[in-house]
């Protein structure tokens, strides 16, 4: 080093890690609660959704099906959902198989029969 030129030293600072404030049962408690209440919410978030969720509605009636291979028109008691279903059905007719589509829209039963 050069003469006259005073040597500088670094001081290095060193923190410590400050320790987490010891806790008391009351904060224990507490967070128990806290755990308990969300446990609690999230049960009771299910059943509000499950109440308030819309019923399926199921419409009974009868539908007049026109057979796809003879062509005769008869008459089915039916069942049907808002989803709709398909129906696996013979013809009392000429008893071919054939399967038929109903469908609820806008409160009226729409009714297609195709050939299996």
């Amino acid at each position: 080093m050069a003469k006259g030129k005073a040597e500088r030293k670094t001081s290095k600072k060193t923190t410590k890690a400050k320790k987490p404030a010891a806790r008391t049962p009351d904060d224990r408690a507490n967070q128990k609660l806290q755990a308990e209440d969300r446990a609690l919410n999230a049960k009771l978030e299910s059943v509000i959704t499950e109440v308030t969720k819309p019923e399926k509605t199921r419409t009974e009636q009868t539908a007049s099906i026109e057979c796809p291979y003879c062509g005769e028109v008869f008459e089915m008691h039916v069942s049907v959902d808002e989803e709709g279903q398909t129906l696996s059905e013979d013809c009392p007719v000429c008893s071919r198989s054939m399967t038929v589509h109903l469908q609820m829209e806008d409160e009226e039963l729409q009714v297609e029969a195709y050939r299996s």
